[in-house]
């Protein structure tokens, strides 16, 4: 009877630790789970803080059981700080392996062609990485470590991944470095022998951007304003305009042509002090090489394009036909 102990106790231990094992290394926090669970790794964490997260999260049933996996497959230092999403209904061996692997969630933020720094920030805050004003806060300082009064048409309009956990400064660094990378030698070059800073390329290009969606057409676009600009005419350019004035609401009236911001290009010569939105890389080619024209004047032919000119009577010619075309579509 005794010796029938000494064997039963051993295999019931061994069968009770099986079956411990097993529920905290195999078993999901909860089977029928279909909503994922958020969690970020800060860089630095220990393998018991990220366990304690797990489980407080819901991803895991068992702290303990969890940092025991990890250390017996050797894995305890390979997990990858960052933002993850997990299913309970992952075992905890699936939930390691998402954290060994570093398959973190990549939020992607779109900059589009013209948008202005609070567009950026609103695009930054809606891909739910940083909040606006946090980002809108960090412009400004940035802005002076960069030497620039504003980083408007520094952040290069492209389609970004970032993972939490980020600073908005890393955010920041990377468009502006995007743009950089875009700002060839050859760019700078052709910036030098129209006399002209990458500043003020950047702002030619921004308004350039503005004016027409047509990649075709922007050198044209461009050929007018540096005609202009030559000419020391003003560029009379609207949306500089619509960048001074505070809550447009899609409507130049004559009291904005007249409010003396420092972007009116209708009352100051010249560029404006800054770029008024983000210009794309063929905004920026355009403003180093426009099209060699006489034309000074456009505008819309009411087809998505524009229709240039090189006197005045021309162009209200052009004007008059713009006008009816609205009037025949109305």
């Amino acid at each position: 009877m005794r010796k029938g102990l000494f064997i039963l106790i051993p295999l019931l231990v061994g069968l009770i630790t099986f079956l411990y094992l097993r529920s905290v290394f195999l078993v999901p926090a909860n089977k029928k789970a279909t909503e994922e669970v958020y969690v970020v790794v800060e860089p630095g964490m220990t393998l018991s803080n990220i366990a304690s997260k797990l489980k407080e999260k819901g991803v895991i049933r068992n702290a303990f059981g969890f940092r025991l996996l990890a250390r017996l497959r050797k894995e305890d230092t390979k997990i990858s700080a960052g933002e993850y999403s997990f299913l309970p209904s992952l075992t905890p061996k699936e939930v390691l392996s998402k954290l060994i692997k570093g398959e973190t969630i990549k939020r992607v933020v779109t900059v589009v062609p013209g948008a202005v720094l609070d567009q950026i920030a609103q695009a930054v805050s809606d891909s739910g990485v940083i909040e606006k004003t946090e980002i809108l806060t960090a412009l400004m300082t940035e802005a002076k470590n960069f030497g620039v009064a504003s980083l408007e048409g520094y952040l290069f309009p492209e389609t970004y991944h970032f993972s939490k956990p980020i600073t908005s400064k890393a955010i920041i660094e990377a468009m502006v470095k995007q743009g950089e990378r875009h700002w060839t030698e050859e760019f700078a070059s052709a910036a030098t022998t129209l006399g002209y800073s990458r500043h003020e390329i950047l702002t030619l290009a921004s308004i350039i951007e503005k004016e027409t969606p047509l990649k075709d057409e922007m050198p044209l676009v461009s050929s007018v304003y540096h005609n202009r600009l030559k000419k020391g005419m003003k560029l009379q350019a609207d949306p500089t305009v619509v960048y001074g004035v505070k809550d447009f609401d899609g409507v130049i009236k004559k009291s904005d042509l007249s409010n003396p911001t420092p972007y009116n290009t209708y009352i100051f010569p010249g560029l404006p002090p800054g770029p008024i939105g983000a210009p794309s890389l063929d905004a920026i080619r355009a403003a180093l090489y426009p099209a060699t024209s006489n034309y000074l004047f456009f505008v819309a032919d009411g087809k998505g394009g524009h229709r240039f000119s090189a006197t005045y009577n021309e162009h209200r010619e052009n004007v008059s036909d713009y006008r009816k075309t609205l009037k025949d579509a109305s």
